[in-house]
């Protein structure tokens, strides 16, 4: 009988599945909205190779995550990374905000010529997958050039502050009634509007607009079918004024309205950042924990994760992140950016 029981216990081992990267004992939050569970998750191949409990022997990295959570990646649903997706292809500003996939192309404006863009993606290889929208603005542009509307009518220009002028960057931060004012100009409408037809015609700027009510924020977070995004770039660090979106969309509200404001449950925010972005534009291979999905993951201390950056010094990353994994490649371990770019090219059903 010893014998019999030995010879069975060998071909037992000699089976343990092979796995890249095994994260274990980590709380995970699925992406579907349903409550989290304890287990492991297990990589092999940049797809989803086991979930639950099993045999971690043949893993050839195996991290443990007690007390974290486990999720799918971050989708951010409304970029606008046209800008600088060349220059700064590590997109440390969404990585740090747990983000491993980005659709741009919003607003209506976009890149036209996809086969060249896609090739320069490629060639730099980005952090995060992209895929991207056709704007409907540049599609008319490209066919029939710039049309001209007649200007809204406002009492002033106050609520919008210059996030980048390259034309003049001391005026980055300034609201346009100040840059009125600086000018010498009256406090009204018209002449604040010859103020911006002057700065369109030196070279155009980005504005941030404060415009929202929070309340009205936080009622329609409550809305099932909603989702978050930055509309934002990948950002120079420490260039420019941008929006503390910029840097801390997720963290945001994972940690404001999440955790202290408990306007939503942590699971519902989860499914929002990932699989109702997925269903959304049908990036069927992402948005959930399930076996055979790429292997997007995010892991996050729930209790810590927070945005840093304000309006005042909007260049901060946010912090609470652990690890991020872009297509089974570890993107960030211990909070830090590995340096990997090992994004994708996502294609949905109109590619």
């Amino acid at each position: 009988m010893r014998w019999t029981i030995v010879f069975l216990f060998f071909p037992l081992c000699s089976m343990a599945q092979r796995y890249d990267l095994v994260f274990t004992g980590g709380k995970i939050i699925d992406g579907t909205g349903n409550a989290w569970f304890y287990g492991d998750v297990a990589v092999k191949s940049g797809k989803i190779a086991a979930i639950g409990k099993f045999s971690v022997a043949n893993a050839d990295s195996v991290i443990d995550v007690r007390g974290l959570i486990i999720s799918p990646g971050f989708i951010d649903v409304h970029t606008h990374i046209e800008t600088n997706d060349l220059l700064v292809p590590s997109a440390d500003n969404f990585i740090f905000d747990g983000v491993t996939s980005v659709i741009t192309g919003n607003c209506g404006g976009s890149e036209t010529d996809l086969t060249r863009y896609f090739f320069q993606l490629d060639s730099v290889r980005t952090s995060v997958n992209v895929a991207t929208l056709i704007g409907h603005n540049s599609v008319r542009n490209a066919v029939m050039g710039a049309s001209r509307r007649e200007a809204r009518r406002e009492k002033n220009f106050a609520y919008a502050v210059v996030a980048r002028y390259s034309s003049d960057t001391t005026l980055n931060g300034k609201n346009i009634s100040e840059i009125n004012d600086l000018k010498g100009r009256k406090a009204k409408a018209m002449d604040e509007a010859e103020t911006i037809l002057e700065m369109v015609e030196n070279g155009s700027a980005q504005m941030v607009f404060f415009s929202m009510n929070e309340e009205d924020l936080k009622r329609i977070m409550q809305y099932p079918f909603n989702m978050f995004a930055s509309d934002a770039g990948i950002a120079r660090f420490g260039v420019d004024a941008p929006h503390p979106r910029t840097y801390g969309t997720n963290a945001r509200v994972l940690g404001h309205y999440v955790r202290s404001l408990k306007v939503i449950r942590l699971e519902e925010a989860i499914r929002r950042m990932t699989s109702l972005p997925a269903q959304k534009f049908q990036l069927r291979d992402r948005g959930l924990i399930r076996e055979g999905m790429a292997a997007d993951l995010v892991v996050f201390n729930e209790s810590t994760v927070a945005d840093q950056s304000t309006f005042s010094k909007p260049h901060a990353y946010s912090t609470g992140f652990e690890y991020i994994i872009v297509n089974g490649i570890i993107t960030m371990a211990s909070g830090r950016h590995t340096g990997a770019r090992n994004g994708q090219i996502l294609k949905g059903p109109g590619s």
